[in-house]
């Protein structure tokens, strides 16, 4: 017998879902009631993209379902050539902390350049980036994401991410299967500046010898407003935002130690690189 299992739900929430185990062993669906649709939906979430590695058969696959006479391969977005784990032992990723406001360091690591997608129109979607040092959660402790916010002489989490850069990009153009996916590039550095991680941040001090995190993050709506002040770092999740977010790992030398010191390659500020 299973009269008497339905049961209705009074709950004030927009939607929910319950379920009721009858004695009987059979399970019936309790019904779901003031249901309410918001028109103002972020249907898509931004992401961060990287390309995927693929074998030659899928290339050749994805080359055949394009149609091309060249063996392109498939539609992805360009490589930032950028490792998560910048290795210490490599000459490439040997960073130093200068400990001086009149230095730099000229191994700093050359301008790299990401992608975030996201497939609601460009009208109604603004991206925004931030990028964060040393970002940690602790449960146990508040945090307050303002306090990580750094290098935006590289980022400024102000600016909305131009489109207009990747709109004709063959990853654009090309997606299989889907629709385009509103590509949209960060850019941190440049051609004629190097990123100074150890050296080139927000504090007036080099960042302490030792291993550190950045962590890249992007939403699709403004940042949390609080009152008056913008909240950089903060997705507005109650506006609807979503976020996505990538890390590297990095070490800064110590001048201090007569190991490291050797790896060091400080030049004064105004001397040519």
């Amino acid at each position: 017998m299973i009269s008497g299992c339905k049961q209705y739900l009074t709950h004030q929430a927009s939607v929910s879902l319950a379920f009721s185990l009858c004695f009987s062993g059979l399970t019936c669906i309790a019904y779901d009631r003031k249901i309410s649709i918001d028109e103002d939906l972020n249907e898509s979430p931004v992401r961060l993209v990287e390309p995927t590695p693929l074998s030659e058969a899928a290339t050749m696959a994805c080359s055949e379902k394009l149609a091309v006479e060249e063996n392109v391969g498939c539609p992805m977005p360009e490589h930032s050539r950028l490792p998560h784990f910048l290795d210490k032992d490599k000459k490439l990723y040997q960073f130093c902390s200068c400990e001086s406001d009149n230095e730099v360091d000229s191994n700093a690591l050359q301008f790299f350049r990401l992608y975030a997608e996201d497939q609601d129109p460009e009208e109604d979607e603004e991206l925004r980036a931030v990028l964060l040092l040393d970002l940690e959660f602790d449960p146990s402790k508040p945090i307050n994401i303002a306090d990580h916010v750094n290098y935006t002489n590289y980022v400024d989490p102000s600016n909305v991410l131009d489109p207009s850069f990747d709109k004709h990009s063959f990853y654009n153009l090309s997606a299989i299967g889907r629709p385009s996916p509103g590509l949209r590039s960060i850019t941190i550095g440049n051609d004629e500046e190097k990123i100074d991680l150890c050296n080139g941040n927000d504090h007036p001090d080099p960042l302490a010898p030792g291993w550190h995190t950045l962590t890249v993050l992007v939403t699709d709506r403004p940042w949390f407003q609080n009152g008056p002040i913008t909240q950089y770092g903060v997705p507005d999740i109650a506006n609807g935002a979503t976020f996505d977010s990538l890390h590297y790992t990095f070490y800064c030398l110590s001048r201090d130690n007569e190991e490291e010191a050797e790896l060091c390659k400080c030049i004064p500020v105004d001397s040519p690189n």
